[in-house]
């Protein structure tokens, strides 16, 4: 409980950042945010990091405005179900999600049609944290470290039980660039989202995953889930004993963002991060910062708003070169992107 609680404590300080702070004027001299309930979407299940993420940045936003914020996860399709239904809502300030790299920029390269343009049909608002991926294992699997499972897998190819959660998210094209930098085959499951993931681990039904870390660390903090090996450029401080992939000569790292979102055409002034300036947005940032550290979180800290959207547009376009040199599924028949 006390690794929830850590976890829980530090990303609302980088969700509380990501609200913004309160305009100096009244509430009450303009109707938003408060003449109806704003409702945040979340494409993957309840207990995922993003739905975490969800409910900790509705509890910010409440306290300090007093309005009424209702989180709805809308799971299916790898995402676009939830993307979809924010892209068709009205740009009024009530409607927002908080999404991930596959269904903000992937999925428009690995499915043949969507009824929405990633990249087009939303209004940015901010990136809330980031958080590296990780190769869990269960107790099916014997190996007990990453050398172990590498050994395992040249051994034999396509008998690996591989996680992930949906066909087109980060974690997915992750394991397709680890075939093929390690030489193998993998037999990959896609589900949709961590929790299910985590309950056939523990009971034998799958090897291991690849997933964003957050949703894994009580299990694994537990002892009854094991983590192999940390796919970004450093350690966390969560588990100080469990190496990068570069550490033993994958050179290969993934560490994708969450980031919040509405549809297009929302006013500036109905935008969380509008709702104070700059200097009060950093120095939310810079405290935020400063519990990480202290509180030595698995999340990144979020970032400022000119800051966020640059690094939104690194991310999508290194996510775009990324997924088009990888086998990519299709709903119907596997498909070469050139």
């Amino acid at each position: 409980m006390r690794v929830i609680r850590t976890f829980q404590r530090t990303i609302l300080a980088s969700c509380v950042v990501a609200a913004g702070m309160l305009a100096a004027a009244p509430v009450a001299s303009a109707k938003w945010p408060m003449d109806k309930p704003m409702t945040i979407v979340v494409p993957w299940p309840a207990g995922t990091g993003a739905d975490l993420v969800a409910r900790l940045l509705a509890d910010g936003m409440a306290k300090k405005w007093g309005n009424q914020i209702q989180v709805e996860n809308k799971v299916g399709a790898t995402g676009n179900i939830a993307q979809n239904f924010v892209a068709k809502a009205a740009p009024d300030g009530y409607t927002f999600i908080v999404t991930t790299p596959g269904p903000a920029a992937n999925n428009m390269l690995t499915f043949k049609a969507l009824s929405f343009n990633p990249l087009t049909d939303f209004t940015f608002v901010t990136i809330t944290n980031e958080d590296p991926m990780v190769i869990v294992a269960g107790p099916r699997l014997a190996a007990k470290d990453i050398g172990g499972l590498v050994d395992y897998v040249k051994a034999n190819p396509g008998k690996l039980q591989f996680g992930n959660p949906g066909h087109g998210t980060y974690a997915h094209m992750t394991q397709l660039a680890l075939q093929d930098m390690i030489g193998t085959k993998f037999n990959l499951v896609p589900y949709r989202g961590s929790p299910q993931m985590t309950s056939d681990m523990l009971s034998g039904q799958i090897d291991a995953v690849i997933d964003l870390l957050g949703g894994y660390l009580p299990q694994i903090k537990a002892g009854k889930l094991r983590a192999l090996a940390i796919i970004g450029n450093n350690r966390v401080e969560h588990l100080p004993d469990v190496p990068t992939l570069k550490e033993v000569g994958l050179n290969f790292t993934a560490e994708p963002w969450y980031g919040l979102q509405g549809p297009k055409g929302i006013p500036r002034d109905r935008r969380p991060d509008e709702r104070g300036g700059d200097r009060d947005f950093d120095q939310q940032r810079r405290e935020g910062e400063a519990r990480r550290r202290r509180h030595h979180a698995a999340h990144q800290h979020a970032r400022g708003i000119r800051a966020a959207g640059q690094e939104r547009d690194r991310e999508v376009a290194a996510d775009r070169g990324q997924v088009r040199h990888q086998v990519a599924m299709t709903a119907d028949r596997p498909m070469r992107i050139a």
